[in-house]
């Protein structure tokens, strides 16, 4: 009896804390999006980015499963620009170029 509580214990401690992230991220807009985004270089460490870039990952994933990382790459663009993320657009520039064949 105690097993089988425990396990229903975990079953909705598991299924609360996926539920809570769908709905945090799924009804999440693309305009709201659009309009909350922070250029990653106007966070305040490299904790913040991170948690920034997973958190827009969880996002695409919930909200637009069906995107090819090229969608996916061209959105974070879009919106890199749209921002005027200079910092963040010209390490982009600058990654790319070093990479070999350029």
């Amino acid at each position: 009896m105690k097993s089988l509580m425990k396990t229903a214990a975990l079953g909705a401690t598991s299924l609360l804390i996926l539920v809570a992230t769908a709905w945090a991220t799924d009804y999440t807009s693309d305009a709201t999006v659009l309009a909350t985004f922070e250029c990653p270089e106007s966070l305040k460490d490299d904790a913040t980015r991170a948690a920034a870039g997973m958190q827009f990952l969880t996002w695409i994933r919930a909200r637009h499963p069906h995107w090819s990382i090229s969608k996916v790459i061209g959105y974070r663009l879009y919106l890199l620009n749209k921002h005027h993320c200079d910092q963040s657009l010209a390490r982009i520039r600058s990654e790319a170029s070093q990479h070999p064949g350029h």
